[in-house]
């Protein structure tokens, strides 16, 4: 077996003797094998090493592009020369979280701190890299814990947004259902206070939605069929407030539903103020600890 190195890409090649024309298996560059009978004499560990580097330069460009199945495979090629060579185990850790460039190691929400590659890494890199790695390594695993946590916040917020929905639907029909029993004989003020509690609940449940909803980060979509509801909703209660009012003041209906809907709409924008109000506060609190 004859060795020389692929005038493409540098890899090192074992031909069979005789072979005269080759074709690299790393870069399938076709090529004529030297037939001085010196083929073998260039390889020697200067060689090596500059393999090594040619290798390791390909693999981070493969990484630059965000190629990570061929960065991997030239790492992988510098480690069949070098099987302790620290770069090439930090190149396949790039690959395996997605990063193009060293420094953004710690800015991914990933927790690689078992990897194989990076103890590997931390292993047989210089001291510089991996102390830089180890710094990385800690940012990555806390925004990795904190990225599942808000996860699970998302989730439960999900969850607490079915529930708004759902009783945004069923409110509105419990009003008008007291408004006409109004109508058909039962106590002006009882109804009155109940509807009046129920809008003013209404209004905080819509409130409360659109914390939801700016928490979740909904879609222009959901947004907006969360915002017809809503106008919905106060237009029902606001109609149900009316019909109480018109029938122990006798007032005039259009201007009764105005007020009311007015009324409702800043009631509700409070509510958000408030709201957000006390969940800035909140935060500012807990980033002073």
């Amino acid at each position: 077996m004859a060795i020389f190195k692929c005038k493409m890409c540098d890899a090192v090649l074992n031909v069979r003797e005789g072979v005269s024309i080759y074709v690299c298996e790393y870069c399938g560059t076709k090529q004529t094998v030297p037939m001085d009978g010196n083929s073998g004499s260039g390889y020697n560990e200067k060689h090596e090493s500059a393999s090594v580097g040619s290798l390791l330069k390909r693999a981070f460009m493969f990484l630059e592009d965000g190629k990570w199945e061929q960065a991997k495979q030239y790492c992988e090629r510098v480690l069949d020369i070098d099987p302790e060579n620290g770069r090439a185990y930090l190149g396949k850790l790039m690959a395996d979280v997605h990063v193009s460039r060293e420094a953004d190691l710690a800015d991914v929400a990933v927790d690689y701190q078992h990897n194989n590659n990076y103890e590997r890494a931390i292993r047989f890199g210089d001291p510089q890299m991996v102390n830089d790695l180890k710094a990385y390594s800690v940012k990555a695993a806390y925004k990795a814990e904190n990225e599942q946590l808000n996860e699970q916040l998302r989730k439960k917020a999900e969850n607490k947004f079915s529930f708004v929905c759902s009783y945004l639907l069923a409110v509105p029909i419990l009003n008008v259902m007291f408004a006409m029993a109004l109508i058909i004989d039962a106590p002006y003020i009882v109804n009155y206070l109940f509807i009046a509690i129920s809008s003013l609940t209404n209004a905080m449940c819509i409130a409360f939605g659109i914390y939801l909803c700016n928490f979740i980060g909904c879609e222009k979509q959901r947004w907006y069929a969360f915002f017809k509801l809503a106008i919905i909703d106060i237009c029902i209660s606001s109609g149900a407030i009316t019909i109480i009012i018109h029938a122990m003041y006798k007032t005039n209906w259009i201007i009764t539903f105005l007020l009311t809907f007015i009324i409702l709409c800043m009631c509700t924008l409070i509510f958000d103020f408030i709201g957000n109000l006390l969940e800035k506060r909140k935060v500012e609190k807990e980033s002073k600890k």
